[in-house]
């Protein structure tokens, strides 16, 4: 009895180490398929937020199109910096590359002023940079009618006044252009 004692515990115990290596195994291949749907869930998660990310980056390029303000261009890169290798971080940072920055200043535009009491008006002469980007004027908050009250000549705005005006008195004058809106400052006008 003593050796059948013996092969029955033997025999006990493979069947023991064998339920217990077949525990293991399927407890291994449930979390194992636990990991991969998480990992296809987060996937999926991930995609979602990218296609957001992308959208909100994409809008913040479109704004700095629009805007072409240094901070707005700056902000846009470095929103597409955060962006993964790939198609749409190039097509958006060849975007914001192409993207001239306007930072407003009219000294960068308007190289001249001078007011002249004429027979018959007084005339501001505005010395600018590129005649042909020159879209309207405004004075005083009115948009003025050219060949009425201004012309675009010789690189060269004249803006015309009734005769006797002060020159204090003119009011804010704004050169519009394609790219933006220069206000002429008092200081630079002679």
């Amino acid at each position: 009895m003593k050796k059948q004692t013996k092969i029955m515990i033997v025999i006990l115990a493979i069947i023991s180490l064998g339920v217990y290596y077949g525990y293991q195994k399927y407890s291994f291949n449930k979390k194992q398929q636990t990991s991969s749907t998480e990992i296809k869930s987060n996937q999926t998660v991930e995609n979602s937020t990218d296609e957001k990310s992308k959208k909100i980056i994409t809008d913040q390029v479109n704004k700095a199109e629009t805007s072409r303000t240094e901070a707005d261009v700056a902000s846009a890169k470095k929103a597409v910096e955060t962006l993964p290798p790939g198609a749409d971080k190039d097509a958006l940072t060849k975007k914001i590359n192409a993207i001239a920055i306007n930072d407003g200043k009219a000294t960068d535009f308007i190289t001249n002023a001078q007011y002249v009491e004429e027979l018959f008006s007084s005339t501001l002469y505005v010395e600018i940079k590129n005649s042909s980007k020159v879209k309207g004027v405004t004075v005083a908050g009115t948009k003025l009618v050219l060949d009425d009250r201004y012309i675009v000549e010789n690189g060269k705005v004249k803006i015309v006044f009734k005769k006797g005006t002060p020159k204090d008195s003119i009011g804010k004058v704004v050169i519009n252009t394609v790219e933006s809106d220069y206000e002429v400052k008092t200081n630079i006008i002679k």
